[in-house]
């Protein structure tokens, strides 16, 4: 994993949960997304969405 990428922790909208995301970016698009392991509501594990749902942040067109 790279460290030297900026992080930005948000929570998810997808649902009503609010699981803690940190968005990791490089070069100006979103690489992939995580989950701390002492958050208290995803506890580092998101469902699918939360997880891979970047592409509908990132759709452009």
């Amino acid at each position: 994993m790279r460290e030297d990428r900026p992080l930005t922790d948000s929570a998810c909208g997808y649902c009503g949960v609010g699981c803690g995301l940190t968005v990791h970016v490089q070069d100006n698009g979103i690489v992939k997304v995580t989950s701390a392991h002492d958050d208290p509501v995803a506890h580092g594990t998101l469902c699918i969405k939360g997880r891979f749902g970047r592409q509908y942040v990132q759709n452009r067109g």
